[in-house]
């Protein structure tokens, strides 16, 4: 009797504190509402959270907020412990407890995170993932951001995989520990230690979301522009289109925004005239359109620190899939150019020949500019490449007259769809007479 009089008790004190009436802002049930972060992008997605409510760019995310998307959509967000993220196809949980930066349920997720953090953890079903700190003479001429790591998780019938693509991380399970360094994966399966790390190669969506979050790009679907403006709270842009058609498309979902059209022809032929048009608009966000194995070089170049030097503003740059079908897009490794005058004594002016060699895995376009040493850089270029074939790019500098001596060097830059950047070909001139 006693026993079911206590148990009735015990009933009644959960029932009445679970009661709407008694569900304060205080209580246990319903915790406190502590900013963590905020939504950069999406495609179809949800937060689950007391604290907010619905999904938009620019929105607030708060810790043990869970994010869940759709089978074809992705949300894009930033914490203060990680500087990027990316969740497709999955689930999340943002801060679920100390120290640790998400845990992913299901799905797959990149992330972008600083170098110094090697406190904080990220967990998967199988898995937990630290960060190694990269030396600190790790080469910064490669790509911007070097010093960051940039890995994924992938969690797909009871096993997940750790993906690595720039720096090094460390991925546990059941007391092993393996060292996973850029360009490599490894497996772990449910109550399995981790596997032995493999070469990693990305598929044409993890190319596309890598290359965002290493150019801190904003992705969103056309249909949430207009959220992303307001959330911004800028009324002017700039409309980037791969297609006149893409240009309609996008700019009805702009209207009420001021916008500047440019279309990626005229910008990827005189780009520096592109920047004077956008220095003289009053807008600071720039949306580049259509698919992204063809205006990814359009991204990189709005994104470079450089260009926006030139606009004078700081340029918030927006890639919005249109046409999208996944095309798939090769990675440039290495780039080694070279030149065919070396230290030249003699006539002048002398025409100098640069020749980039370049070493990619996958097929499909490669976007390009040159690099002088006199800060000239060239038209936005493109180089088809097939699988097992060699690539050559070439360009020449015109350069000399009586008396002039100059030292001097060209390089390549990869625009898209990974970008990359060759060590200078130098070269020297002694001009003696006209030629």
């Amino acid at each position: 009797m006693r026993r079911s009089l206590f148990t009735l008790l015990s009933v009644g004190v959960i029932l009445v504190a679970s009661s709407p009436a008694r569900t304060a802002s205080r209580s246990p049930l319903r915790p406190p509402c502590r900013l963590e972060g905020s939504i950069i992008g999406y495609y179809p997605a949800v937060v689950v959270s007391p604290c907010n409510s619905g999904v938009r760019s620019g929105g607030e995310l708060h810790r043990r907020d869970q994010l869940r998307t759709s089978p074809t959509g992705q949300i894009t967000f930033t914490t203060g412990h990680v500087l990027r993220c990316t969740l497709y196809n999955g689930t999340a949980v943002i801060y679920p407890k100390l120290y640790v930066v998400l845990r992913l349920k299901s799905g797959s997720i990149f992330c972008k995170q600083a170098g110094n953090m090697r406190r904080w953890k990220f967990r998967g079903p199988n898995v937990t993932v630290t960060i190694v700190q990269p030396s600190p003479t790790r080469s910064l001429a490669g790509r911007r951001g070097d010093a960051d790591i940039v890995f994924g998780m992938v969690a797909l019938n009871k096993q997940t995989t750790v993906k690595v693509d720039q720096g090094a991380v460390r991925a546990s399970a059941r007391g092993t520990t393996r060292l996973v360094q850029e360009g490599s994966q490894v497996t772990t399966r449910r109550g399995k230690k981790p596997g032995q790390v493999r070469t990693f190669t990305p598929t044409p969506p993890e190319l596309q979301t890598l290359s965002s979050l290493e150019q801190d790009v904003t992705t969103t679907t056309p249909a949430d522009l207009r959220d992303l403006f307001k959330a911004q709270q800028e009324p002017y842009g700039v409309l980037i289109a791969e297609t006149t058609e893409v240009d309609a498309q996008v700019a009805q979902q702009l209207t009420g925004i001021k916008i500047l059209r440019l279309s990626a022809q005229d910008f990827r032929a005189d780009p520096y005239s592109a920047a004077l048009r956008i220095a003289r608009f009053r807008a600071r966000i720039v949306v580049v359109a259509g698919s992204f194995a063809t205006m990814s070089s359009v991204v990189d170049e709005l994104d470079d620190p450089d260009y926006q030097r030139l606009t004078g503003k700081q340029l918030l740059v927006v890639f919005a899939p249109v046409g999208d079908q996944g095309v798939p897009s090769p990675k440039v490794t290495a780039v080694a150019v070279s030149n065919d005058r070396g230290a030249y004594v003699g006539f002048c002016p002398v025409t100098v020949t640069f020749t980039a060699e370049l070493t990619s895995h996958g097929a499909g376009t490669i976007f390009y500019t040159w690099l002088r040493s006199d800060g000239a850089i060239g038209p936005i270029e493109s180089v088809v490449a097939s699988e097992g074939k060699a690539i050559t790019a070439t360009t020449t500098w015109q350069i000399g007259s009586p008396g002039f001596t100059y030292d001097g060097s060209q390089a390549l830059k990869i625009l898209g769809p990974r970008i990359l950047v060759s060590d200078p070909s130098y070269f020297s001139l002694t001009c003696t007479s006209i030629g």
